[in-house]
Order: structure tokens, then C-alpha cells, then sequence
């Protein structure tokens, strides 16, 4: 996200058109990958791994514990 600088989730239109995380996020209606129980296994995710590891997984971890309200005021992780 940082890369891309989403202004939105996923569902809502953040990230570029032709996004493969937007569009499974839109075709699953979920405003983000935190909202589906698969994130941490998705191969749509994989290209993140060599760059952020896992830094990605405790993210969306946190997004989905806390919110994205609190989650964007906290600590970041990447």
C-alpha cells in the first residue's frame, strides 16, 4: 500500500485499475484482504514476500483486529 499510495480500500476503488488485490477484493465484496479468511495462504499476495517478507501478513492482521481507523493512526510495519 505504501507503494501505491492507496487513498481507499480495495473495494472502494484504491490501487490502480488493473490491481489483481482490487479486483479479487471487489468480485469477493470485501473492503480489503483482512476481511477474507484466506489472506494468509492467497497467491494474489505473493509478489509482497521478497520485498516485506511478512511485514504484509502482520498488517493485515492488525487491520482485521483493530480496524482501519485505528490501524492508520498506529504503528506501521513496512
Amino acid at each position: 500500500m505504501i507503494r501505491l499510495r492507496c487513498k481507499r480500500t480495495c473495494r472502494n476503488g484504491g490501487g490502480p485499475p488493473a490491481c489483481k488485490i482490487r479486483s479479487s477484493c471487489q468480485k469477493n465484496n470485501i473492503q480489503g484482504c483482512w476481511e477474507c479468511e484466506e489472506f494468509r495462504t492467497c497467491a494474489i499476495l505473493d509478489f509482497l514476500k521478497p520485498v516485506h517478507e511478512n511485514a504484509h501478513l502482520k498488517n493485515l492482521d492488525r487491520l482485521k483486529k483493530q480496524g482501519t481507523d485505528k490501524f492508520l493512526a498506529g504503528k506501521r510495519n513496512w
